[in-house]
């Protein structure tokens, strides 16, 4: 009896091993993995992809610049991304859209460089900047707002840059060189440059001078430099645009702009009246046309105007005036504009140099497409 039973209770403890043994060769042990949620993120990589000229440069004109930023998605956990995707990126808007959201970035050109140590400088007249604009090297470093929309575009273009000077008749070389700024302060130790400068190379067209006598033309120029003439001439241009508290019929809100045009009389004779004309174009027009309805003040005079023109009094040689326009884009809210200034367009005064009596390009962004642009840009021009 007692035999059959430890033959029984042997038997069982065989079953039992054999059956953990198969589950343990079937199942193995494995390490328990933690439970970990990797969050994706949204990093965006920026560089220079092109710059843009408002017209084939020409000798003897001066050359307005703009610079093409090209914006390139990437999914990371973190900063910073693999050099391959990108040098340095910055984290864009996450989950749902956000309309406020925007991002500082910088530009510094170093002006159209004939050699190492001849360079046709690069004046900055474009929106103000997003930050009190400082020098490195020399060259202005300026700020401006990415959106989201400018995300999404894939591209924003930066305007304007003039040439301090008319063109010569050589080949040029402009260097542009991108920031992102991932920290406060603004400034050049919190700078990080996606890649080395990007650098265009150009060939001037040359004035035809076949069959001039060379040398009675250098005589003709040293006569002139006793000449008494006026000149007119932009010296900068400021933008302040903001929200209007008004709207149309459809309740859609347009937006103001104030321009502060500083005009100076850099020849040796005073200027009794000359005229001003603004023009603008929409985002998908080609050409310019007389800005319909502007209202203008200086020197404590008033006024408006239906053909883009104003007419200014009195500037005296040597002297500069602001004029401050005021328009809005009540006939597009919801595409950028673009205005031009003209002085004297229609030839009626003789100047000592006729090219600097322009500037294009000056960029009206409607609120719509470029929210982060309108963030502190509430005050009207003094």
């Amino acid at each position: 009896m007692i035999t059959k039973l430890l033959s029984k209770v042997s038997f069982l403890m065989f079953v039992l091993l054999f059956s953990s043994y198969s589950i343990a060769q079937t199942n193995p042990d494995k390490p328990k993995q933690p439970n970990v949620s990797v969050s994706m993120k949204n990093y965006w990589c920026a560089e220079v992809e092109n710059l843009i000229f408002s017209k084939e440069p020409k000798q003897g004109e001066k050359l307005t610049v703009g610079v093409r930023i090209k914006f390139t998605k990437n999914m990371a956990n973190s900063l910073p991304l693999p050099k391959k995707n990108c040098q340095c990126a910055f984290e864009g808007p996450q989950g749902n859209l956000v309309s406020s959201w925007s991002k500082i970035l910088s530009l510094r050109l170093i002006g159209i460089k004939y050699s190492e140590k001849e360079v046709n400088f690069l004046e900055y007249y474009g929106p103000t900047p997003a930050f009190p604009p400082y020098y490195y090297s020399g060259f202005p470093v300026i700020g401006f707002r990415v959106t989201e929309s400018d995300l999404k575009r894939g591209y924003l273009d930066i305007w304007s840059w003039v040439s301090k000077e008319p063109l010569q008749c050589r080949e040029s070389s402009i260097y542009a060189s991108l920031a992102i700024y991932n920290k406060l302060p603004y400034n050049i130790e919190n700078e990080c440059h996606p890649k080395e400068d990007f650098k265009k190379t150009f060939k001037t067209t040359c004035l035809d001078i076949s069959g001039i006598d060379k040398e009675k033309l250098t005589k003709d120029l040293d006569k002139t430099k006793n000449i008494r003439l006026p000149d007119l001439e932009i010296d900068k241009v400021k933008s302040f645009f903001r929200i209007s508290k008004r709207e149309n019929e459809q309740a859609i809100i347009y937006d103001e702009l104030d321009l502060v045009i500083s005009i100076k009389n850099s020849g040796n004779v005073d200027i009794s009246k000359f005229k001003i004309l603004i023009e603008k174009k929409r985002e998908g027009d080609t050409q310019y046309t007389s800005l319909e309805q502007l209202e203008w003040s200086y020197d404590g005079k008033k006024g408006s105007s239906q053909n883009g023109i104003i007419e200014i009094d009195n500037l005296k040689a040597g002297q500069t005036k602001d004029i401050i326009v005021f328009t809005n884009n009540s006939k597009a809210p919801k595409l950028d504009c673009w205005l031009r200034v003209k002085l004297d367009p229609e030839n009626e005064i003789s100047e000592i140099n006729e090219t600097n009596n322009m500037i294009d390009n000056i960029r009206f962004p409607s609120h719509y497409n470029n929210p982060g642009e309108y963030g502190n840009k509430v005050k009207r021009a003094p």
